[in-house]
């Protein structure tokens, strides 16, 4: 399996132990059907085949591909499969994420930390091909994002207004890790 590509904001980097470039963690993880495809212009249109293992409500269900343990929320209830793209979103450690927040049965994904980079992009609600109706979120805009490699995981990350020229809600800061899962053969 390819190294799955993990979205670490300012609220799930305080939920991590501090981490190293080749270190092995253990993360909780979730993919949402309205957000996590944004980042697919991040990640090379990343995607990958899921099964449900069970749900827990219509739209919430606890999702395996291989070694991928995913809690994945959607707007329509989940069948049988799906297809998780663009990258997967961490919560936090199992010992520092509230059960309140993931469910007790969620299962916690290992793996190793290939890469990690700190993007600082501009987010903000910029597709018009979706109805009125619908909830709507800001999501990366594509082209605005600068990208440093790093060796370990920063304290902290920033978010600050825009200038005159930039055009959005905010810039913020993301971490993008590339997770090596645990291998399938036990």
């Amino acid at each position: 399996m390819n190294d799955i590509p993990v979205v670490i904001d300012a609220r799930a980097l305080a939920r991590c132990r501090p981490f190293d470039l080749g270190d092995r963690i253990q993360w909780l993880l979730t993919w949402n059907d309205r957000l996590s495809p944004e980042y697919g212009h991040l990640t090379g249109n990343w995607s990958i085949p899921a099964t449900i293992d069970h749900t827990f409500e219509p739209g919430s269900a606890a999702v395996r591909a291989g070694r991928l343990s995913v809690l994945a929320r959607t707007v329509t209830p989940v069948t049988c499969s799906l297809v998780l793209t663009g990258a997967v979103t961490c919560i936090g450690d199992p010992g520092l994420v509230s059960r309140n927040t993931y469910p007790q049965t969620a299962k916690p994904t290992a793996g190793q930390i290939r890469q990690i980079r700190r993007l600082s992009l501009i987010i903000g609600v910029h597709d018009s091909k979706r109805p009125t109706h619908e909830w709507v979120t800001s999501a990366p805009i594509a082209g605005t994002e600068v990208t440093y490699k790093l060796l370990s995981s920063p304290t902290a990350l920033q978010s600050r207004a825009l200038l005159p020229e930039e055009h959005g809600d905010a810039r913020v800061e993301l971490l993008l890790v590339d997770l090596l899962l645990d291998d399938d053969s036990d």
